[in-house]
């Protein structure tokens, strides 16, 4: 077994750096697939719809996906030492295959994960519910999915209540401190000349949208997805809205930069995140090399969706 590496049976002959990046990174996708918070208080900063945001964050979502697998496939072939099994201590602790026994029990079992969201995406573009229902409907299926397996407890349901109702009070908190902060901005003009100022140093609207980027990027990294929105997006979007730029699009485009931000070394909040659960021979430095592939993904996906923003503009046309 080579030097740094923990239990050959935990890692299941796939090198460590690789797993941190999936874990850290893979979570950045949840942002822009529905239902995606981040988009919900993006459309209500914007008066956006949110089934609009929703619809235009699903083919960035699965552009995502699809980057990050054909980059693990592509390492996996370039060098096959990350996931070649070499490591493994027997021969019942090789890696999953399709054609292993119980593959697709366990993947069956994740029918309740995909019965939720379906039923909570039927719902709202289905035209059975509206956004708000549809808040409801999702709990409501959740507690019959919990029947039907049996695994409701009074202690159980009490908790997820209790959780539920300290994550809205905490997003109606930020709701409200962006509304005032909003006000306050408008007020003193501030946006106005934050416009200025960018229409002086970026008179295209491509050199514009980079260093939003650039911003919206390092404010990630050290601030919290919530945050980075509360701070830096009533100060752009007048801004967007006088170079005419789609919201819809410009939305999709910010939330995933402040997602990215959350794996951008050295300062990824993330990154610190998966380094915490990794056992402690493991380094922050192996962390974030790991990520660094992740990242590079991320920067290609994006050139693609500021390059083509028919990739973002297609699906909600489309619904409409």
């Amino acid at each position: 077994m080579s030097a740094g590496w923990p239990c050959p049976r935990c890692w299941r002959g796939y090198d460590p750096g690789l797993i941190a990046g999936v874990c850290g990174c893979a979570g950045t996708i949840a942002a822009v697939i529905p239902p995606s918070i981040p988009f919900i208080m993006f459309a209500i900063l914007t008066e956006q719809s949110v089934l609009v945001m929703f619809a235009a964050g699903v083919l960035p979502g699965l552009l995502t996906a699809i980057a990050y697998a054909a980059m693990i496939i592509l390492r996996a072939r370039l060098q096959p030492a990350i996931a070649d099994g070499r490591h493994i201590a027997a021969a019942d602790d090789r890696p999953g295959t399709w054609d292993q026994p119980g593959t697709w029990r366990l993947i069956l079992a994740t029918w309740p994960v995909l019965l939720l969201a379906g039923t909570i995406m039927l719902g709202l573009y289905g035209g059975f519910a509206t956004p708000t229902e549809a808040g409801g409907l999702g709990p409501l299926a959740a507690v019959i999915i919990a029947l039907l397996r049996r695994s409701l407890r009074f202690a159980n349901f009490r908790a997820a209540i209790a959780q539920t109702a300290q994550t809205t009070a905490a997003i109606l908190i930020i709701a409200v401190g962006t509304s005032t902060l909003t006000t306050y901005l408008a007020l003193t003009g501030f946006p106005d000349y934050v416009a200025g100022g960018l229409a002086a140093f970026a008179d295209s609207d491509l050199a514009f949208i980079v260093i939003v980027s650039i911003v919206l990027l390092a404010l990630g990294t050290v601030l919290d997805p919530m945050g980075v929105m509360l701070l830096a997006l009533p100060i752009f979007l007048p801004a967007v809205q006088e170079r005419g730029l789609d919201m819809v699009w410009f939305g999709v485009i910010a939330v995933k930069y402040i997602e990215i931000g959350l794996i951008t070394p050295p300062l990824g909040l993330n990154l610190f995140a998966v380094h915490g659960l990794m056992p402690r021979d493991i380094s922050l430095g192996r962390v974030i090399r790991g990520s660094l592939w992740f990242l590079l993904t991320e920067m290609v996906v994006m050139v693609l969706l500021i390059a083509v923003p028919s990739i973002s503009f297609w699906l909600p046309s489309v619904l409409r």
